[in-house]
């Protein structure tokens, strides 16, 4: 691929903004070794994430001119949507240990490769009505600073209701994004309802386990039983990421004032300019969305070079 004599890749670019000129997308702005560059392109394709390609945008001038006009940025072309749609797998951690975790693990790895192992549920909570909406998945984690072994179990909701957005703190393109997940906001409380309910699952699956007898309690819940006020404020003060973000130029029709791109990845209103990554998921799948980020290039791939 890196042989390709229509293949140019340059390492540890910074890409600032999008020009437009017309309605069209007509080069892109690069920092590059600290000097900024000019790159003309008769076809432009942002693939810099569910963080990077709205950012890239609304420095651009491309976005909620609301939202614009504070930083002094001139709006070129305004598109609500914008970082307006963030979404994103919200999940907490309940972690255990016990001396006798901690020397079977250390007998085990003696003779053994002992990787960060997983193992992986797929569930229902009480609201779901068709497949599933829970991860609920262990992984083991050797705590270098404690010298220690620790059993984490995460639960995610992955069909999950809540929105956030992603804006710009400055107009410095290596200025870190203001993000808002807006993890368990939605009004009819649904994220919290689903992973309390994971919570209580992930609980009555340890129990039943051989690992019962080898685990101290919840370090976050304490020992059992739980109430479920117990439970739901236990999500409500420590839920986080899950590191698969998406859906912040979201994939719509142009009516839809959420919708950032077409069918095709194209940027509504303005010519020349697709995106190709997690953000423009019209919705977050029930899955890690690396091989869906995949598939999106590979079919997107087709089309554009026919366009």
């Amino acid at each position: 691929m890196r042989s390709r004599p229509n293949l140019t890749i340059i390492g540890r670019a910074l890409v600032d903004r999008v020009e437009v000129q017309g309605g069209r997308a007509v080069a892109v702005q690069v920092m590059i070794d600290g000097r900024r560059q000019r790159i003309a392109a008769r076809r432009i394709v942002l693939s810099a994430g569910a963080y990077g390609s709205p950012m890239i945008l609304l420095r651009s001038g491309i976005g909620p001119a609301d939202e614009l006009a504070p930083l002094g940025i001139e709006t070129v072309h305004a598109l609500p949507g914008v970082g307006r749609a963030l979404a994103d797998h919200s999940a907490v951690q309940l972690s255990m240990r016990s001396a006798e975790l901690d020397r079977e693990m250390r007998a085990f790895e003696t003779n053994h490769w002992l990787p960060d192992e997983q193992c992986l549920s797929k569930t229902r909570s009480r609201r779901c009505r068709e497949a599933f909406d829970l991860h609920i998945y262990s992984v083991s984690g050797w705590l270098p600073e404690e010298n220690a072994w620790k059993y984490n179990v995460f639960v995610s909701v992955v069909n999950p209701q809540s929105v956030g957005t992603v804006k710009l703190a400055s107009t410095d393109p290596e200025a870190p994004p203001i993000l808002d997940h807006g993890f368990l906001s939605d009004p009819d409380g649904y994220d919290l309802a689903v992973i309390a309910d994971g919570v209580e699952i992930a609980h009555e699956m340890l129990a039943a386990s051989s690992l019962a007898k080898k685990l101290g309690p919840d370090e976050r819940l304490g020992a059992a039983p739980y109430s479920r006020a117990a439970i739901e404020q236990f999500v409500e003060r420590t839920v986080g990421i899950y590191w698969h973000p998406a859906c912040s130029c979201r994939m719509g029709p142009a009516n839809d004032e959420t919708a950032v791109v077409d069918a095709s990845g194209k940027i509504h209103g303005l010519d020349n300019l697709y995106i190709c990554d997690a953000s423009i998921f019209p919705a977050i799948m029930r899955a890690n969305t690396n091989l869906p980020a995949a598939m999106l290039a590979e079919q997107m791939a087709k089309g554009i070079a026919t366009f």
